[in-house]
């Protein structure tokens, strides 16, 4: 009979060959990744990193293993290795930016993120003591970052125009419509001003397929201040200034309250969380794993994402309406109308609903 200790100990020597293996594919993936630095190619390339999910799929296959299990293996993998590649890009050109809000968390973010790309990052936020004024930062710096709280862009924006600053100037706030004027404002000055949304918390570990939303407002700025974040596994994706509260409501707003109901729902139910998890179900779990993620940041700036978009009216009438109507069909006998109702909803994420991985990320 096998010793339990014996066969232990066999596992844990196999998964120190697993964690080599693991750092012999990073140096692999790090020495492919100065090749495409040498010929101009982009680190991401999705179709590639799609041909490895189906190489492990296919492996795991013919070994007995679950297809989601070799699935979430390789993009661990992937990710990891991206990773690398970011961190291995040359850091050449170095520019002056300042962060104003860098006391804060997504503020503290850019500064470590751009810190550690070789640029010079210098913050103006008045928590950090001995930092720099606005004035003294616009007419430093190359490239200025506005971190502040939506409810307070506006006013920087306005401080920063006066300076009469040469720098591109860029807030990072996740609606625009409370500060929509200040930034043409500035753009009719003739500074070079865009608008940036990174589509992710400052509590992120990696980079790799998180979203960067740039809106251009004046023809050179966006470029350059994509500069900054490309080559970091990111998807820089454009739209303009105008269309970005509109998408936010459903991609910010919607999800927030949701995520919110929910907890809030569970916590009225009159059952013991403790209770509950212990009879839990995946959909469950994942719900609680997304909506904890979304109660445990910054609820004051949750607050303003919702209180500040004139386009969030129209979303929660429609979240009350669509409630109601599901309620209606949930309680009906017949079921048509509810399995309808999930199946138009299915079919109009069908084009993405089992495709890529970035679909379902880890929470």
């Amino acid at each position: 009979m096998d010793d339990l200790d014996t066969l232990r100990d066999e596992v844990a020597s196999i998964d120190e060959a697993i964690v080599d293996l693991m750092a012999r594919r990073r140096d692999v993936a790090l020495r492919i990744g100065r090749v495409k630095r040498s010929m101009g190619s982009p680190i991401r390339h999705p179709g590639v990193e799609e041909r490895v999910r189906v190489r492990y799929r296919s492996l795991g296959s013919a070994q007995g293993i679950d297809a989601a299990t070799c699935t979430n293996v390789a993009d661990a993998l992937i990710r990891e290795c991206v990773d690398a590649q970011a961190d291995d890009v040359p850091r050449d050109g170095c520019v002056r930016v300042l962060v104003i809000g860098g006391g804060g968390a997504m503020g503290g973010w850019l500064v470590r993120y751009l810190r550690a790309r070789g640029n010079e990052v210098d913050v103006s936020d008045p928590s950090v003591p001995g930092s720099m004024s606005i004035e003294e930062g616009c007419s430093w710096a190359e490239a200025i970052l506005v971190a502040a709280p939506i409810s307070a862009i506006g006013g920087v924006l306005e401080t920063i125009r006066v300076t009469g600053t040469d720098a591109i100037v860029a807030d990072v706030a996740s609606i625009k419509s409370p500060f929509l004027d200040e930034l043409m404002r500035l753009a009719d000055d003739g500074v070079s001003v865009c608008s940036l949304h990174p589509m992710f918390g400052p509590s992120v570990s990696s980079t790799y397929d998180r979203n960067l939303v740039v809106c251009p407002i004046v023809d050179g700025a966006a470029e350059f201040l994509e500069s900054l974040f490309s080559d970091s596994g990111m998807n820089i994706v454009r739209r303009t200034v105008g269309e970005h509260d509109a998408l936010m409501t459903w991609v910010l707003s919607l999800s927030h309250a949701i995520n919110i109901v929910f907890l809030d729902v569970v916590r009225e139910s009159g059952f013991a969380p403790d209770e509950l998890l212990q009879v839990s179900s995946t959909t469950f779990r994942r719900l609680l794993a997304s909506s904890l993620s979304v109660t445990g940041d910054n609820a004051a700036l949750y607050h303003e994402i919702q209180a500040l978009n004139p386009a969030n009216d129209g979303m929660w009438d429609l979240l009350g309406r669509s409630v109601e109507r599901l309620h209606g069909y949930a309680m009906d006998p017949d079921p048509s109308m509810f399995v309808e109702t999930m199946g138009e909803g299915q079919e109009n994420m069908r084009r993405v609903i089992g495709g890529p991985s970035w679909l379902w990320p880890p929470v």
